[in-house]
């Protein structure tokens, strides 16, 4: 997130791959199985109209900051796509191939691994190591005890 702050024209996009698996449509998005660009470009469009309604100054706005690259898209959970995955992941390449900053979150991949794991030219690769037992404490005792005006939480 240093990028924003130093990129203050920079328009955070939060995306929950859970949503866009919830908003699939079978009937409308049976094209999107071919992977091919323009496909896959549609389907998130229509993914965002969906989303911010077609008609919305907001829609228009993401829209306007998408193609002047000023948006940076954050997908939480791409383990949620299931059977959606290669499309949201052909999705998330579009855009990186488009020079759009992308961040992706996701636990451990437990079928093997991403598609997006291949492309170390473009995709920096972060594991989060488990926390020790000594730093869950540390976060417990903090959350449990006092915030930070220093007047109890409870």
């Amino acid at each position: 997130l240093d990028t924003l702050d130093r990129h203050k024209s920079i328009v955070p996009m939060f995306i929950s791959v859970a949503d866009m698996k919830k908003r699939y449509s079978h009937d409308a998005n049976t094209e999107i199985s071919t992977r091919q660009p323009a496909v896959v470009r549609a389907w998130f469009d229509r993914y965002l109209r969906t989303t911010w309604g077609e008609d919305s100054l907001r829609y228009s706005m993401v829209k306007q900051a998408i193609e002047m690259r000023r948006v940076m898209f954050l997908f939480d959970g791409l383990e949620d796509s299931g059977n959606l995955a290669k499309e949201i992941e052909a999705c998330i390449k579009e855009l990186i191939q488009d020079m759009h900053l992308v961040v992706v979150t996701s636990r451990p991949w437990l079928c093997g691994q991403y598609e997006l794991d291949t492309r170390a030219e473009h995709v920096m690769l972060m594991r989060l190591e488990p926390l020790l037992d000594e730093q869950k404490q540390q976060i417990a005792n903090h959350r449990l005890s006092y915030d930070n005006t220093g007047m109890d939480m409870y």
